[in-house]
């Protein structure tokens, strides 16, 4: 399933806004979403279990990057 979000209001999107897990030091986080991102979610279902691929563009994303997230997505296989 694949699900396109775009930031069209400032809504103060902190972290825990579209995310519910914890902010850990040093990994990944959200830290601010911006009127104009675009959020892309890859959700698979993997031998019972649900993974998620996230991806943020902001407005001032070209084509060329845009092409390269699809292709990192296309990319990833399961053994």
């Amino acid at each position: 399933m694949y699900v396109e979000v775009k930031v069209r209001h400032d809504v103060g999107c902190d972290p825990g806004y579209f995310f519910t897990w914890n902010n850990v030091m040093a990994g990944p986080s959200w830290a601010a979403t911006h009127v104009g991102n675009t959020i892309r979610i890859w959700m698979l279902e993997v031998d019972g279990t649900r993974f998620f691929v996230v991806a943020e563009t902001s407005q001032d994303a070209n084509a060329e990057l845009k092409h390269e997230i699809q292709q990192i997505v296309g990319s990833i296989r399961f053994a």
